[in-house]
């Protein structure tokens, strides 16, 4: 007798609000339950990420592709492994038999159906999954969809884990219309018009309730409770609790629907029903965990973990087998996550991270047992332990897995920082802030560096007799570290234009290397010092202290530092102008840096021989030079070095008469500049924009912006560097031809009042345009012997703006040594500009180019 197909006829539950951002998913996992190979799919996650709503729409459109539908039975209300099966059997109706037991009936039920079976909540009974297994074996037309914060980890299991709603990118906010699009954001502002119908978008609230969700790390159930919060805060408000109480996230999200199960009523609730569903020994390890920030390796876990006092005064000694195992668990548990490695990764270790809601509770739980301060000093050991084996890995060819590796460890080194300030711990706060100063330099993160470099430095020091230096071996350490800081800080403070602080800082640096007669860090602060010298303009003096520093470091057969000294003499003779002077020791640098491999300072080697080619007049290759050390920059990340690049390459267009390419450099380079607090740049920047304004007939404007540098530099004490002297003041004697005195002391003031925030603005901001025709104010006959030549948007025969100044002057009859002290450059780079003249026009001779000259009504 043919069996009976008929099923109970399931009721799914009917959400009552639409899903949002899971198409993909929805998609995916469809086609996984269409293949024929495919016969259980695991959705796991956090709780509240929303895997039972997620697979509610995944049955509901596959329903009509299995003949006998779909099913399904919520275990929520189920702790016991052994009640899993009668509760799936009562779902299916099937009467009690005392000669079968309840899994011998769903066998024979199910066994020649074709349904598809959805289990919902299967985390606190995972031990029944082996029975699942055994259905899929004896009923080959059944195929199960399971939610579960927990793996199953049985035959034949397709895992795909349920991600939290996509989040929009808080450093490039879309429009208003694009970002209540993204995923998280919508499903926010759904929620907040459920409760607050009134509610009115606006650019502002909405980056409130993006920067929320963000906060939230997109989980639905957590957006969800914050949005009920609207009814009495608005999103501006939410967002200054979350991010200035501890502990806000599980205090504000609350109130949950009351149709959810309790345990997803509140943010708490919801991790507690996964904390308690884990082990002692798990328990244990998930709160030590919550003390990293941004994310750990395995390496980290078990140095940090081990050996730490958990309750009740006990010590658990993780074993790195043990802790392998247990982050399995964690990870199975959807309680932490690995971190998806980009393509490009330097990082070897693969990297895991708690999402931060989860990290809260787990620091609630850890402020409650016993092992917090013993934790969070194990971490900050460990850490100090990396950034002091990485400073001397990042001058070698290791150095960009070392930055990678510090970069990815970025948070949990502040972590420490902040621990060891907070703690008064001044050696450690000394020892770490002094280990990473290097890395802070080379990444571009200069005032943070300083921040952490100051407040260490303000620790109180250990007691010591006055004017003798002790013989204790931890008080000599100390005061190690205390030159390493201080000459840190130096650095920093000097290219961030604080030069007074800066002298301060390498003397006292410099006067305790020698006091506890300490080579290297002699050496090494020795470089703060001559910075000190040559931003005041004493070259001579910078030089000698360089020597001093070189002959240390080859006495110690320091290779890296050898070479990076000989090209600091090579910038030296660069800043005074004296090109020839410069150049052998770019030349000498260069191959030592390569035999090192160190990219960052073959860039920097190159744009020292840029700079040689500059001051020849030899554009062309300068630009090449230049663009060969970008490049190289922006792939190492090195922020300091781009923007002296992009400068560089602004100074190169403008000579070729490039100005719309110029003006871009230096915008780029003042706009990084700027973000770094290098207000030495800024000032080279300023002037490039206004020498640009110049060109295009906007004199009051360049007025402005050269006013406004000069004011810079007093401010910071610093002076026109002999290298940019002479463009300096062509440009101020072009304007002052032009313009009336009072217009030029009128726009000079105005920029001399500007802030350095308005400076910038106007620098990026006005709008710097070509004229036809540059109109002068004045007679140019009564006011200086250099004449304005025409300046067309379309020069003819693709000559440059300096090309046709050159020819014009050329044309009246000066000869190449008077157009250099016209315009202020060498007879050698009017040379240069002849020999492009002549090429542009076809000509070769003097005489040939100045006819070209009157054709076209140059003179």
């Amino acid at each position: 007798m043919k069996q009976e197909r008929q099923i109970p006829a399931f009721q799914l539950p009917v959400p009552l609000t639409p899903l949002l951002g899971r198409e993909r998913e929805v998609t995916v996992i469809r086609q996984l339950l269409q293949h024929t190979s495919v016969r259980l799919v695991t959705l796991t996650g956090p709780g509240g990420v929303g895997k039972t709503r997620l697979g509610l729409e995944i049955v509901r459109e596959l329903g009509t592709e299995f003949a006998d539908g779909i099913a399904f039975v919520s275990l929520a209300s189920i702790r016991d492994p052994d009640l899993v099966i009668s509760t799936i059997t009562q779902a299916f109706g099937l009467p009690e038999a005392s000669s079968r037991g309840p899994f011998a009936r769903l066998q024979v039920y199910l066994r020649n159906r074709q349904l598809l079976l959805f289990l919902d909540n299967f985390e606190q009974v995972v031990a029944a999954a082996p029975h699942l297994a055994e259905l899929l074996v004896t009923c080959p037309d059944v195929r199960m969809l399971v939610a579960s914060r927990a793996v199953l980890h049985i035959s034949g299991e397709h895992e795909y884990p349920v991600s939290p709603l996509a989040l929009p990118d808080l450093k490039r906010l879309p429009n208003l219309e694009t970002l209540i699009q993204t995923p998280a954001v919508a499903l926010f502002i759904q929620r907040v018009l459920a409760v607050r119908p009134d509610f009115k978008l606006t650019q502002q609230n909405v980056a409130a309730a993006a920067e929320i969700c963000v906060r939230l790390d997109g989980l639905p159930l957590s957006i969800v409770l914050a949005a009920t919060r609207v009814k009495m805060l608005p999103p501006q408000a939410i967002l200054a609790r979350l991010t200035s109480i501890l502990g806000a996230r599980l205090q504000l999200l609350t109130g949950g629907p009351q149709d959810l199960p309790m345990r997803q009523q509140t943010l708490r609730d919801t991790i507690a029903w996964s904390y308690s569903l884990l082990n002692t020994d798990d328990q244990n390890l998930f709160r030590q965990l919550s003390v990293f920030v941004g994310g750990f390796t395995l390496e980290a876990v078990e140095a940090v973990a081990s050996n730490v006092p958990v309750v009740h005064g006990q010590v658990v000694n993780h074993s790195p087998l043990s802790v392998l195992d247990k982050l399995t668990r964690l990870l199975d548990q959807s309680l932490m996550i690995l971190i998806p490695e980009p393509t490009d990764s330097q990082i070897l270790a693969p990297r895991y991270t708690m999402l931060e809601t989860i990290q809260e509770y787990g620091l609630e739980q850890l402020g409650l047992s016993s092992e917090l301060d013993a934790i969070q000093q194990a971490h900050a050991a460990y850490y100090l332990q990396m950034a002091e084996e990485a400073e001397p890995k990042l001058t070698t060819s290791e150095q960009g897995i070392w930055k990678a590796r510090l970069d990815a460890e970025h948070d949990n080194l502040r972590t420490a920082l902040r621990w060891s300030i907070a703690h008064r711990n001044a050696q450690l706060a000394l020892r770490l802030s002094g280990a990473l100063w290097w890395f802070w330099y080379r990444r571009g993160y200069w005032t943070e560096g300083r921040q952490w470099l100051v407040q260490a430095l303000s620790l109180p020091m250990p007691d010591m007799i006055e004017g003798e230096l002790t013989s204790d071996p931890d008080l000599l350490a100390h005061l190690a570290a205390r030159a390493k800081a201080l000459n840190g800080a130096s650095i920093l403070a000097h290219y961030q234009g604080d030069y007074s602080l800066a002298a301060t800082l390498s003397s006292e640096s410099v006067a305790l290397f020698r006091q506890l007669d300490d080579q290297r860090g002699i050496a090494n602060a020795l470089h703060g010092l001559a910075l000190v010298a040559r931003s005041g303009g004493n070259y001579e003096a910078a030089r000698a202290i360089y020597h001093e520093s070189l002959t240390l470091f080859r006495a110690l057969g320091d290779s890296w530092h050898t070479a990076y000294t000989i090209f600091y003499l090579g910038v030296v003779f660069w800043l005074e102008g004296d090109y020839n002077g410069a150049e052998p020791f770019f030349a000498e640098c260069l191959p030592l840096f390569n035999q090192l491999e160190d990219q960052q300072e073959i860039a920097y080697a190159y744009y020292g021989l840029g700079h040689v080619a500059f001051g020849h007049g030899d554009y062309q290759k300068a630009r090449t030079i230049f663009e060969q050390s970008l490049s190289l920059g922006i792939d190492l990340g090195d922020q300091r070095g781009t923007t002296r690049y992009l400068y560089s390459l602004g100074d190169v267009a403008v000579e070729l008469g490039d100005d719309a390419v110029a003006l871009t450099y230096y915008r780029e380079g003042l706009t990084l500049a700027y973000e770094l607090g290098d207000r030495y740049l800024i000032c080279w920047c300023l002037d490039g924009v206004a020498r640009v304004a110049i060109d295009y007939g906007q004199l009051e404007g360049a007025i402005q912006l050269f006013g406004a540098a000069a004011a810079l530099r007093d401010a910071i004490g610093t002076h026109q560097q002999p290298f940019r002297q002479a463009a300096y003041e062509w440009g101020l004697s072009t304007v002052r031809t032009q313009l009336d005195a009072t217009t030029f002391a009128t726009a000079w003031t105005a920029g001399q009042a500007m802030t350095l925030e308005q400076a910038v603005r106007y620098a990026l901001t006005e709008p710097i345009t070509p004229k036809s025709v540059a109109s002068p104010v004045h007679d140019l006959s009564t006011k200086s012997s250099v004449p304005a030549p025409s300046k067309a948007v379309n020069y003819p025969d693709s000559l440059t703006s300096r090309e046709l100044e050159v020819l014009h002057l050329i044309a009246t009859g000066m000869t190449d040594a008077q157009v250099a002290v016209v315009l202020v450059v060498s007879t050698r780079t009017v040379n240069a500009h002849l020999r492009s003249i002549y090429s542009k026009l076809g000509v070769t001779s003097r005489s040939a180019a100045t006819r070209y000259a009157i054709d076209h009504r140059l003179v």
